[in-house]
């Protein structure tokens, strides 16, 4: 008999590793990458975790408790955080959502990476460059939007932490496997948060190869209440909020049941829609849209919409890759008005205007005046387009930290040796003003 294939898939520190733990109680095969042998060894009917796959042990407490698996039903569930693709929407999915607002923040304290939350939250992330906000958001919604919806169980991280029998019963009808009452409540028991930590105290004793600071942290749905202030929530602006929304986070008690609402397949997507689902079309390889799939259709409006939803709120102009005409040329010196100039040679520049990507037109070229001997560049672009570009680049892009915290004390006493009270100080280029802000602290006019 073939073996039935599911995907259980989860935006990072959503709680996966308590139901991984929960299946494998009951005898169900699970594995990660994208073969059960390289998660397992097996022979005569048993089943045995591989060593390389050791770290696992910190997750889930059964791992570590047993040295043998024999799974009895002839079903495996592949577990991953990924975005789909044409390689994983055939089976059935398990989708594991939690509110984005808690998962990022317990993503932040298993990392231990970023000097603070802020930071992390306005980092780009993989495979698409944007911010966890908008990754959390378009990762959860595509699911929604790429499987059919009698092949997709959603279950919230939410509700089976505060009552779990239910929604184990939902996802084992869902995987078509029967276990008794009695058996599910031991396997609800198996994977508490106590037995995940003890295990993780006990592989950390053994073993220095473990994935995060902070393996198992007992969040809290609701956590991110006393975490975030209004600066922080903007973050969830857009995409993200509509996405609180469908999975039914909104304070308000609202949900948006239907995507299809609010992603309407009769309007016509716009050059903007078209220009930005193919930057992000050509980041993610995977993705392949079927012309004679109703559901890869219904994807690719989604994710049009998405995109533009998005951009909107700022993220995605790393990808999208803007042509411009770079036609101004002078026959003079900019600077002395002669016109006894030379060429130079030709610039490879990077190609990219502050955030945005651009395809520039002409080769710029670099040219030096011989009066005053000035170097400038030719093949330029024009002002009003240069404006315009930096008004689509968003200041929430670039973390402000500052300067003291983020540098070495010998760099700082060297700088502060050069600021006195009093002093002018123009800084061009100054990113988040990091630097102007320590020198207005000193005394300086900035």
């Amino acid at each position: 008999m073939e073996r039935r294939e599911f995907l259980i898939n989860s935006y990072t520190g959503s709680g996966v590793a308590w139901i991984l733990n929960f299946l494998i109680e009951l005898d169900i095969l699970v594995y990660r990458n994208n073969s059960i042998s390289k998660t397992w060894e097996h022979g005569n009917n048993h089943y045995k975790l591989k060593k390389q796959e050791d770290v696992l042990k910190q997750w889930c407490p059964v791992l570590s408790e047993k040295n043998e698996f024999e799974f009895r039903e002839n079903v495996s569930v592949r577990w991953a955080h990924e975005f789909p693709s044409n390689n994983n929407i055939k089976p059935k999915v398990i989708l594991l959502v939690r509110d984005g607002r808690d998962t990022i923040y317990s993503q932040f304290k298993r990392e231990k990476k970023f000097l603070d939350f802020d930071q992390m939250l306005s980092t780009p992330v993989e495979p698409f460059n944007l911010l966890p906000a908008d990754t959390w958001a378009l990762m959860n919604l595509w699911w929604t939007n790429s499987v059919k919806t009698e092949n997709l169980h959603i279950i919230r991280f939410e509700d089976f932490k505060s009552n779990p029998l239910p929604y184990m019963k939902d996802l084992l009808n869902f995987l078509h496997i029967s276990r008794s009452e009695n058996d599910i409540l031991r396997a609800i028991e198996s994977s508490s948060f106590d037995r995940a930590k003890k295990a993780e105290e006990n592989y950390r004793k053994l073993s220095a190869n473990t994935q995060f600071e902070q393996v198992n942290r007992k969040g809290q749905p609701g956590e991110w209440k006393k975490i975030y202030n209004n600066e922080k929530l903007m973050f969830f602006e857009g995409l993200p909020n509509l996405a609180l929304g469908r999975f039914g986070y909104k304070e308000d008690g609202t949900s948006t049941k239907a995507l299809e609402n609010l992603f309407d397949p009769t309007s016509a997507a716009t050059d903007k829609d078209i220009l930005a689902l193919t930057a992000l079309k050509q980041v993610y390889k995977n993705f392949q849209q079927e012309k004679d799939d109703k559901y890869a259709t219904k994807s690719h409006i989604f994710l049009s919409k998405a995109i533009d939803l998005i951009k909107k709120h700022g993220g995605l102009e790393d990808l999208v890759e803007k042509e411009i005409d770079n036609d101004v040329y002078t026959t003079v010196c900019p600077l002395c008005n002669s016109s006894n100039i030379v060429f130079i040679g030709k610039i490879n520049q990077e190609k990219k205007f502050a955030t945005t990507k651009i395809n520039l037109i002409k080769v710029p070229e670099l040219w030096r005046c011989r009066k005053c001997e000035s170097s400038f560049i030719q093949n330029i672009t024009r002002e009003t387009e240069a404006e315009k570009m930096y008004s689509l680049n968003n200041g929430i892009r670039w973390p402000s930290c500052k300067i003291i915290n983020s540098k070495p004390k010998n760099i700082i006493q060297k700088i502060s040796s050069l600021i006195h009270p009093g002093a002018k100080i123009l800084d061009i280029g100054c990113g988040a003003g990091d630097l102007l802000d320590f020198a207005k602290d000193l005394g300086a006019k900035t």
